[in-house]
């Protein structure tokens, strides 16, 4: 591995509990960084409330800096395209721990494009409609980079297939149920928590195989598998929770409407 990738691995995580430590001191002095957006969102196990509060304090002082610049929403979710085929080519070239920082940046980017629109007071269906758009794009070239990686290693490349189409159908249903009037805002794994923890596993994935396999041409990198395989479970159950869920409103809703009469729900309603 290369001084520089050996950099990029262990000093940018330094510098980040270094910021944590110091969002710490914050918190006790001045109490949680609350967030609007954060509040409309459900608890998450896999990614804590604490952590986010972290990440949007963090973000403040950029997506200040790039407000100042005028750039735009808009500009900030087209760059995450680019950025995710740049990532996808490290990772397919093996480039895991440089490749997983380029996948980190293209994804804090699509967090800042909210948080600019929000500051611009921008945000509006068009510019949601794209970032959607450019969101599926992302995933979909991003895990092309480890299923090339991974093309002569069957267990390992379909994990990622698992993955990604529990990524997609996640994503999918939610959409689906909206169009429906219905937000299927639950279950394990959403984006977000996707997007920190592939990107994390992609970065830190060399120092395994550092430890584990530091004679191997192409390292099976362990700890990306372990996330996949975690992705791959969570994501397509959060996929089926979601469909259930959509069915059992839609069920009620005609109900309700009058089509069939449901005795458990005429029960429950009775007087």
């Amino acid at each position: 591995m290369f001084t520089y990738e050996w950099a990029l691995v262990l000093g940018i995580p330094s510098a980040w509990i270094g910021l944590f430590l110091l969002y710490c001191v914050r918190v006790a002095i001045h109490g949680r960084y609350r967030v609007a957006r954060l509040e409309t969102m459900s608890e998450s196990l896999w990614l804590p409330r604490p952590l986010m509060e972290f990440g949007y304090w963090l973000y403040q002082a950029p997506v200040s800096g790039l407000h100042r610049l005028g750039v735009t929403a808009n500009m900030l979710t087209l760059a995450t395209l680019p950025l995710a085929m740049v990532a996808a080519m490290l990772i397919a070239g093996g480039r895991f721990g440089l490749g997983g920082w380029v996948l980190l940046i293209s994804l804090t980017l699509d967090v800042f494009d909210g948080m600019v629109a929000r500051l611009q007071g921008t945000s509006g269906e068009s510019g949601g409609f794209l970032d959607a758009t450019m969101d599926r794009y992302v995933d979909l070239i991003s895990f092309s980079g480890f299923l090339f990686y991974y093309r002569d290693q069957s267990f390992s490349m379909l994990l990622v297939l698992a993955a990604m189409l529990g990524s997609m159908q996640v994503s999918y249903v939610r959409a689906r149920g909206e169009t429906l009037g219905i937000t299927a805002e639950i279950g394990y794994m959403r984006r977000y928590e996707r997007a920190v923890w592939l990107g994390a596993g992609t970065v830190l994935a060399p120092i395994g195989s550092f430890f584990f396999e530091p004679n191997n041409p192409h390292p099976t990198f362990h700890i990306t598998l372990v996330i996949m395989a975690l992705m791959a479970i969570l994501s397509n159950l959060t996929a089926v929770l979601r469909i259930l869920y959509v069915l059992r409103l839609l069920k009620r809703r005609k109900t309700v409407a009058g089509d069939t009469i449901d005795p458990e729900w005429e029960s429950n309603h009775a007087g």
